[in-house]
């Protein structure tokens, strides 16, 4: 302890020295999804979060990414029936054919490629370390061969209350979920991990994907507002669209990568009037029965042929290396932290250095605009192609008509304050409830503010308007809050302008009188 006396005080305090200077904690994300195993020697790391701090590590417990692994098929589609296939559908194109000319006699064929573009975790990680991010928490919540489950990663969430270091949560895999209710229930069950059980940080929210009837971005959007529902809003931010990538090219795709289903090669011709060169080069390469099975040979001359197959290729190119942008917002806030600049808001940062990430969709001015602060208020943050790079056009929380809590710095720094002034507190809860303490008390927190309103973090033209502490008899306590053994503190700071204050109130249980 420093014993300090200042010039105007006719008695002397102690300060405690670990809060001179406001640290903060540097940012914390946490990841949950499913990854190849989950182990660390001998333990099993499955709902265990692990610290990692490169990729090296990831792949050390985690595993490496899925192996590319895509089936071709065309499948006869029976009247009334939807299709339904063992691994999520990544192409499709359906086409009625008369069967033996008769017009009034059509069954409906469909062209579809299917494989498993939903375990993503491993790029993502790899993404928000390639974007700046320092250090991670990982929990696994099963491996490849189990399907994306709610249940699942709710449970990762949960397990992360045991984890007090955390303070960003990002489940990129989410997008996998087989339906746009079970994405919501999770991305609610974030937001309320944040703001009602932990209250000590922030989730960083995808867009489900457009799979059910090809509406596009509007049909996003709207989903995304009706899912996320109306509680703990300011305790996360969405980010759309997705980041196209360039891990998997057209020289990855090849006969080793593909299964040409028996329906593939059953089916080929009823496509012909469709795309001639297709069913002519399946049937030239069935006629060629010299084929041996790591031969590149079918996929490159279908490629080069047939225009129905090249889309097919690009789609699963274009699919695959679409990633949801919550990891690289991650990567964007660590960095944030490296450069010391604590609250410096994200989309100030500049993206040149990351020229091979686009993103996937290109809005205009109007829509992002409108996005940014829609009537709802739940605004989502638009990265946007500007002068041939990425650039990102807010940093809005999901209630974005707060009068607070409008921007993720915000919210961020009132959990940084809040958090540090509770973890100060706690030391006092074995010491005695009288005047020494509180002024004690008093000094240290104002110490720790004056700082901050240095730092230009608080507002006002003199210490009294940028915050205020009170604690004491007759301030914040009565004699049956003493005698009961309560300390009662309330602190008020202004984030947003002089003498507008947000009251942190903090109650910590003691030893009765």
């Amino acid at each position: 302890m420093t014993y300090v006396k200042t010039p105007a005080a006719t008695e002397t305090y102690l300060i405690n020295p670990n809060i001179k200077k406001p640290i903060f904690a540097l940012t914390m994300p946490a990841f949950v999804g499913y990854t190849e195993f989950a182990k660390d020697n001998m333990d099993d790391l499955t709902y265990k979060p692990k610290k990692i701090s490169s990729m090296n590590e990831y792949v050390k417990y985690f595993g490496k990414a899925p192996d590319l692994m895509f089936d071709m098929d065309i499948i006869k589609l029976q009247a009334d029936k939807e299709l339904d296939t063992p691994s999520p559908i990544i192409f499709q194109l359906g086409i009625d054919v008369a069967e033996d000319g008769n017009t009034e006699n059509k069954s409906k064929y469909i062209f579809c490629v299917t494989g498993n573009t939903c375990h993503n975790l491993y790029y993502n990680v790899d993404m928000f370390f390639q974007t700046g991010g320092k250090n991670c928490y990982i929990v696994s919540a099963g491996n490849y061969r189990d399907k994306i489950d709610k249940k699942a990663l709710i449970q990762g969430i949960a397990e992360l209350k045991k984890v007090d270091e955390v303070n960003l949560i990002a489940i990129p895999e989410a997008i996998g979920l087989s339906n746009s209710n079970d994405f919501s229930q999770v991305q609610k069950s974030m937001l309320a991990h944040c703001g009602n059980d932990m209250k000590n940080r922030f989730a960083l929210l995808d867009i489900y994907p457009d799979t059910e009837d090809g509406s596009g971005t509007d049909k996003m959007i709207e989903t995304f507002w009706d899912g996320v529902g109306t509680e703990f809003l300011s305790y996360g931010a969405a980010f759309f669209p997705y980041i196209n990538t360039n891990r998997l090219k057209t020289s990855d795709i090849s006969n080793a990568t593909i299964t040409y289903n028996i329906g593939f090669l059953t089916y080929y011709n009823k496509f012909a009037e469709h795309d001639p060169a297709f069913a002519k080069t399946v049937q030239s390469l069935l006629d060629w029965n010299d084929q041996d099975s790591d031969d590149n040979a079918f996929h490159t001359a279908l490629l080069n042929a047939s225009p129905m197959y090249q889309q097919a290729i690009q789609t699963v190119i274009s699919k695959s290396n679409a990633l949801p942008p919550s990891c690289m917002i991650a990567g964007l806030l660590s960095l944030v932290d490296s450069s010391h600049c604590s609250y410096r808001e994200i989309n100030k940062i500049p993206m040149c250095l990351y020229t091979s990430l686009l993103p996937t969709v290109n809005l205009d001015y109007s829509q992002i605009s409108a996005l940014g602060n829609p009537e709802n208020g739940k605004a989502i943050n638009i990265m946007y192609k500007g002068c041939g790079e990425m650039a990102l056009s807010g940093a809005r929380t999901l209630d974005c008509k707060s009068e607070y809590y409008s921007l993720i710095s915000m919210r961020q720094l009132m959990i940084q304050i809040e958090t540090s002034l509770k973890d100060f507190a706690k030391q006092f809860i074995h010491e005695t409830n009288t005047a020494c303490t509180w002024e004690y008390i008093k000094t240290s927190i104002e110490f720790f503010l004056c700082h901050l309103w240095k730092d230009c973090l608080l507002k006002g033209r003199w210490p009294e308007e940028a915050f205020q502490v009170q604690v004491g008899l007759g301030d914040t306590m009565v004699a049956d809050d003493i005698f009961n053994g309560f300390m009662r503190i309330k602190v008020m700071v202004a984030p947003t302008a002089p003498s507008k204050f947000l009251e942190i109130p903090i109650t910590l249980e003691m030893g009765k009188s």
